[in-house]
């Protein structure tokens, strides 16, 4: 038995080093205000994983997300955006161009270069044609409040967000009050 020791803990650890931490997932509805005072009201859904360096504070590493827009009264349904390794930041309707706008940004080095490394480090989409097109990002979005909430925290109880920790929570990558910043890159991607 004491033979079969060694082996065991090799495909147990193998094994665990393949799967890495283990995925959450989270869904929910969200009201976002747009500039012009329309509240409306988007499911989000986002799956994460514990990034958590051995004895350092909680860090997770963000893996998937989408938001779907509810239907509006005389508009047609908008496609569920889907990104990997963003996190959102701002939505909102630019009546000019009659499109919605997204704002993300990376929430890791590997998709911020594959973004090209923007100064400032956001990615944004438009509502195209009845597809979410990825645009250069706008300078006039800078000092603009974030409205979408970035980091959830999930209920243990039910899975479901307060609007307290919404409140909490808005901003992620952004200067003070929680607005887009006009310098920089992303923190810790060089």
């Amino acid at each position: 038995m004491n033979a079969l020791a060694p082996a065991i803990l090799a495909v147990a650890c193998a094994s665990l080093v393949a799967c890495g931490p283990p995925t959450k997932h989270a869904s929910w509805r969200e009201d976002v205000e747009l500039s012009d005072g329309r509240v409306i009201t988007v499911e989000r859904t986002m799956t994460w994983q514990d990034a958590t360096p051995w004895g350092q504070s909680k860090s997770y590493l963000t893996r998937a997300l989408t938001i779907k827009i509810l239907t509006e009264s005389g508009r047609a349904a908008a496609p569920i955006w889907h990104a990997e390794r963003e996190r959102a930041l701002l939505l909102d309707w630019d009546s000019s161009h009659r499109e919605y706008i997204l704002v993300t940004y990376p929430a890791a080095c590997s998709r911020y270069g594959k973004a090209g490394r923007p100064r400032p480090p956001y990615i944004q989409y438009r509502l195209r044609n009845g597809e979410w097109t990825q645009v250069p990002f706008e300078a006039d979005l800078v000092g603009r409040r974030a409205n979408m909430l970035v980091y959830p925290r999930v209920s243990r109880e039910r899975g479901l967000l307060t609007v307290r920790q919404k409140e909490e929570l808005q901003g992620g990558l952004s200067g003070p009050a929680g607005r887009l910043v006009g310098e920089g890159g992303l923190p810790g991607c060089g």
